[in-house]
């Protein structure tokens, strides 16, 4: 599937990826207050029936973590948010983590809208796109931050920000596989 966030992602993608036949995973933060609060309220009145879901357990990195991962399918797309074309199943993941040090738990809930249907991505499955594409998040953009310093940057025109984003993982990819060679 393709990956990135709501805010950059208009609806003319998502007619692109139907005709292409591609698919896409896309989080959805407040910044889209209407989609989010579309399918928090979808979850909030959901029958048990309707919601397919998937737990797991993880201990490493000084804490425990339970993360359960949701799903509905979506029968009448539009219902959801007009806006985006192509919603198939509507994602609810849930985090829970343990600080081994401080004993300090926190709950983290994230939404997320995905153009396959469950037949042809179960919940397993989603969980485990949803885990492999948040272990690249973590690697390039802590990557970013602290070598290039993202996020003290204040550029914030036009397509600057996405140009110089392009640069940053180019310039990465160039020192990996320059680290790769010499290994």
């Amino acid at each position: 599937p393709c990956h990135c966030r709501c805010s950059t992602y208009k609806s003319e993608d998502s007619s692109y990826h139907s005709k292409k036949k591609g698919d896409f995973l896309l989080t959805v933060k407040n910044n889209q207050p209407k989609l989010f609060d579309a399918l928090e309220e979808r979850f909030l009145f959901a029958k048990e029936s309707e919601i397919r879901s998937d737990v797991t357990y993880d201990c490493g990195h000084g804490r425990d973590e339970k993360r359960t991962i949701e799903t509905i399918s979506i029968k009448d797309k539009d219902k959801i948010n007009g806006r985006f074309k192509g919603i198939h199943q509507i994602i609810r993941i849930t985090r829970w983590q343990k600080n081994h040090t401080t004993y300090e738990t926190k709950d983290h809930v994230v939404y997320a809208i995905c153009s396959r249907s469950h037949k042809k991505l179960n919940v397993s499955a989603l969980a485990q796109a949803i885990r492999g594409h948040w272990s690249i998040e973590v690697r390039l953009h802590g990557q970013r931050d602290v070598r290039m310093q993202e996020d003290a940057n204040k550029t914030r025109t036009a397509a600057a920000p996405r140009a110089l984003a392009c640069l940053r993982n180019w310039a990465i990819a160039i020192v990996e596989t320059f680290q790769r060679s010499k290994s």
